[in-house]
């Protein structure tokens, strides 16, 4: 027995094989066993899921009903991206996610939608109160839409073409014979200005200031905010004349400068105003000193600081003198025509040089002065004028008589010896 179990043991006999066979068929049916009992649990789990997705689907397709269109299909797919069969769990919340979306764009566009109906009325109110013929009987409700659309197209088709032309006719007309010409008549005014300051030189340089010395009345042109504003106005006029936009930008341009020009009437005292509309108030003035011998310029003066009284004196008296004869002077004639001022207590106060070289700046000017002065004046206006009237004051009356230097020194020393 011991030796038919040593012949059985062999590894190499048959029963050592079947041996092995039946420990290896055994851990194949554990290993069997195990597998079927987690392939049971799963498809309990399976048969689970397929009970829950039986009832998702029944609840689905109850909910989609007789599902979507083509139409339908082709806007969805333009909107929604293909859902995988990862993402089918997560349909609800894209559904969520995209039905917030969709409310807040409903809420946006019935918003805008509101806002252009209230609009569309407000058009349809201004377009009725406008044209008063065609639109009479027209309502401003949504439905009276077609009635306005129709008579747009017959103003754009018919009417408007040739009132849009006689309106840039008008605009044109307006722009160059009206504004324009205003500010180039003003800026023709300065420029007179100049030309006869320029005059009034020519007789200054007869004068002498000091000895060796003239004066000249130098103008400047201002240069003020309102002025620079109405020059950038108008460049935006020539330039908007020329686009092509059935002349808006042109309007609108032309309303700028009339606006600017309207509020310096409306503020006609200040400054800027003047500095607009008044050719005067375009310039200032300033004093120049020249040396005849070279022309060199050796004092300019924009005011009252510095020098003597007396050099005071002579420019104020030859601005004044100067003005005077501005003012009387008219247009294309060198010298006044009626040039009589009278002269109140002059040089009572003046040295004889001073007073001397204002009456040569009287005559110079073409001025005809009537001296109204004491009788210690009289010896200096009989050295430097050839002729005089005297003024006897006596109370309120007052008689002129006309006398010769030999008269009038006869009666000026019977009055002094009766004093």
């Amino acid at each position: 027995l011991q030796q038919q179990l040593e012949q059985l043991q062999k590894p190499n006999s048959d029963t050592a094989r079947a041996k092995q066979r039946w420990e290896e068929g055994k851990t194949t049916l554990l290993q069997l066993r195990q597998h079927l009992l987690e392939s049971e649990q799963k498809s309990s789990r399976l048969q689970v899921e397929q009970e829950r997705a039986a009832s998702q689907v029944k609840s689905l397709l109850k909910q989609i009903g007789n599902g979507l269109s083509v139409e339908q299909q082709t806007l969805a797919e333009s909107h929604f991206k293909a859902v995988s069969i990862d993402e089918i769990e997560q349909l609800d919340e894209q559904e969520r996610v995209a039905n917030n979306q969709l409310q807040k764009q409903l809420q946006t566009t019935n918003s805008k939608l509101s806002s252009s109906i209230n609009r569309l009325i407000r058009l349809m109110s201004s377009a009725k109160q406008k044209d008063t013929g065609a639109l009479a009987e027209a309502g401003t409700e949504i439905a009276d839409i077609p009635n306005y659309l129709q008579q747009l197209q017959l103003l754009t088709k018919e009417a408007l073409p040739e009132k849009v032309e006689r309106f840039l006719a008008y605009l044109n007309k307006s722009s160059d014979e009206g504004v324009t010409q205003l500010l180039v008549n003003i800026e023709n005014e300065v420029s007179i200005i100049e030309e006869r300051i320029d005059e009034l030189n020519r007789t200054m340089v007869k004068v002498d200031f000091q000895p060796g010395h003239y004066l000249q009345l130098r103008p400047k042109r201002v240069i003020h905010e309102t002025l620079t504003s109405i020059q950038k106005a108008q460049r935006q006029l020539r330039s908007a004349a020329l686009k092509e936009d059935d002349g808006e930008s042109h309007y609108r341009a032309l309303v700028e400068v009339i606006h600017q020009l309207r509020d310096a009437v409306e503020r006609k005292k200040t400054r800027g105003a003047r500095a607009l509309l008044d050719p005067r108030y375009r310039l200032q003035f300033y004093v120049a000193v020249i040396k005849r011998d070279g022309e060199e310029v050796i004092e300019i003066r924009t005011g009252s600081q510095g020098g003597s009284g007396g050099e005071k004196e002579i420019i104020t008296s030859y601005i004044l003198t100067a003005s005077l004869s501005y003012a009387l002077c008219p247009d294309g004639m060198g010298r006044p025509l009626f040039g009589t001022v009278i002269l109140d207590e002059a040089f009572s106060k003046s040295s004889q040089a001073v007073a001397a070289r204002i009456i040569d700046a009287l005559r110079q000017f073409g001025l005809h002065p009537l001296f109204i002065t004491p009788n210690k004046e009289m010896r200096l206006l009989r050295s430097h004028t050839r002729s005089a009237i005297l003024v006897h004051r006596r109370g309120l009356r007052a008689t002129t008589t006309s006398l010769s230097w030999e008269e009038l020194d006869q009666q000026a020393q019977k009055r002094l010896e009766r004093e």
